[in-house]
């Protein structure tokens, strides 16, 4: 988990017998999460508070799974996600994944490779592949990589 901390910062009974709570979540880097809710009674409290940590954590990880793939650099440090995570979200997406995307995805496997985030053995086992299926496979990446640069290399002409 990477919510370290929930404090109630509020609670308030209103006449109808609900309570208002405001909820401080602190993950593990210091950043905070703060959620108002209504709940029917005070028992409700710790179930609400631990359904709202758990969908912050999926959240945080999710992002976290992403900015891998796509916005931060190849060596981007996993905050809220581990890399057994990553190789699976990726897979994932991979998978399910579209032109741009696929593309997109595919230079990044290769430059995890390369720069040895992931070795070839892992990645063919995250893909269920054999060595034969997953060479292809790579070598499919290293084709849209070379495309991807010449449409790189000819933006402004």
């Amino acid at each position: 988990m990477t919510i370290v901390t929930s404090e109630i910062v509020k609670q308030t009974t209103q006449k109808n017998g609900t309570i208002n709570v405001d909820v401080i979540f602190t993950d593990q880097t210091g950043k905070t999460f703060t959620r108002s809710y209504n709940a029917a009674n005070v028992g409700m409290i710790a179930t609400i508070n631990s359904s709202l940590e758990s969908r912050i954590n999926d959240r945080l990880k999710q992002n976290d799974l992403f900015n891998a793939v796509f916005t931060k650099p190849w060596d981007y440090t996993l905050i809220h996600a581990t890399l057994t995570d990553l190789r699976d979200y990726v897979r994932e997406l991979y998978l399910e994944s579209e032109k741009e995307q696929t593309v997109l995805i595919a230079l990044r496997l290769e430059e995890w490779i390369v720069n040895g985030r992931f070795t070839v053995a892992q990645l063919r086992q995250a893909f269920n592949l054999n060595t034969s299926q997953f060479d292809a496979l790579r070598t499919k990446w290293q084709n849209f990589k070379d495309a991807f640069d010449v449409i790189e290399g000819a933006a402004g002409e």
